[in-house]
Formats: structure tokens, C-alpha cells, sequence
């Protein structure tokens, strides 16, 4: 099986103009229902909309989760990540690229932040042992270039390096808050602080 029980999310798309509603992962021959772990990811390529999916991936005897990939139209999804079994979640920057995967290993409880290493697989680059909470992954630095995450029991937020996993240091100098996204490149655009207004900075 897959997961336990609970509510799961059915992805479909809705032609607001025919009103004709589609089933988007069933023309999938490796999905065993049409279900996604999260919110669907959208992002336009080359004039063409894509929707992203994290949603179980038949591997041997068992399944593991893996992004998907398919149009609007209902056509085959792809299969853009499916290295890990311990796979959680993705970053996916303006182009639909995954640029950093979320693992979390239940059986040692380990949390672990990856980026791809120039031979093509992950690798990890920040790592905690997060038995009750872990770190949250905001999405991208505004340029691109470095992931924005929160660990744990911090209220400001760190930068590593999408080349290198090296530090950046603090983001926004260290600056606390809830952070703005911009959900189509999923690059954070600023800090909102509580206050009277409340107060936002970009």
C-alpha cells in the first residue's frame, strides 16, 4: 500500500469555458489511483501549462512518491523525479525544474534538504535529526540561486546554495516573519511582519 488512511486529493481540471471536467492522472499507467500527495504545482512552459503532482509511483512490489508532470488536456503524464524512496517534497523554480527535494527517513527520524550534484543525483546538503518537528523549506532566494529554509526552533530564516550547498548566511539579514512566495517561480519576494498594517518588506 500507499500511505495511510486518511483524505487524499484527486487532481482534475475544469474548462471554464465547456465546463468539461478531466481526470489529469489517469491516462498514467504507473499511477495506481488518481491521487497527489499535495497541492498540484502550475507553471507555464513554452507557452503550455503544466501541472506538476507528487503522487505515488508503482516501483517493484511497493510504491514510492514521485512529481509528475502532465497537461492540462489529460495527456500521459511524465515522470520528472523518482530517485528517492524517502522523498517528501520538491522545490520546482519558473520552469518546472525540480531544483531541490525534501526527504524525511521515519525510521531514524532524519530530515534532509537535497540539491542535485553535477552527476545528476541528489545529494544531501543540510541534514537534522527531527524526531518530532523539522525544518520547512520556504521555496527559492529571489535570484535563483539558493534555497530559503527555517530550522528548527528559529524564527529567521538560512540560505544554502543551489551550486554548491554551501552557507549564504541569513536571509534578509536575519530578518523573522512570515514569509511572501511568488507561487508561480516559488522564489520568496519578501517578509510580512505583525503589526498595525501589517508591515511587508520586498
Amino acid at each position: 500500500g500507499f500511505g495511510s488512511l486518511g483524505e487524499w486529493l484527486m487532481v482534475q481540471s475544469l474548462d471554464v469555458t465547456t465546463g468539461k471536467q478531466l481526470d489529469l492522472l489517469t491516462r498514467q499507467n504507473t499511477m495506481i489511483v488518481n491521487v497527489a500527495e499535495r497541492l498540484p504545482v502550475v507553471r507555464t512552459i513554452d507557452g503550455q501549462t503544466q501541472v506538476l503532482v507528487a503522487g505515488p509511483l508503482a516501483k517493484g512490489s511497493g510504491y514510492r512518491l514521485a512529481l509528475f508532470s502532465v497537461g492540462l488536456d489529460g495527456s500521459e503524464a511524465k515522470v520528472v523525479e523518482s530517485q528517492s524512496v524517502k522523498a517528501e517534497d520538491w522545490v520546482i523554480d519558473g520552469n518546472g525544474n525540480a531544483v531541490a527535494e525534501i526527504d524525511y527517513d521515519n525510521q531514524i527520524k532524519r530530515w534532509s534538504l537535497r540539491i542535485k550534484g553535477p552527476d545528476g543525483f541528489w545529494k544531501d546538503v543540510v541534514s537534522r535529526d527531527a524526531p518530532i518537528d523539522a525544518p520547512e523549506v520556504a521555496g527559492l532566494t529571489p535570484d535563483g540561486t539558493g534555497i530559503v529554509y527555517q530550522d528548527i526552533d528559529r524564527d529567521d530564516y538560512d540560505v544554502v546554495s543551489l551550486k554548491d550547498g554551501s552557507s549564504m548566511g541569513k536571509f534578509m539579514g536575519g530578518q523573522a516573519g512570515s514569509l511572501l512566495v511568488d507561487p508561480l517561480t516559488d522564489r520568496v519576494i519578501g517578509v510580512s511582519k505583525p503589526s498595525a498594517g501589517p508591515e511587508y518588506t520586498f
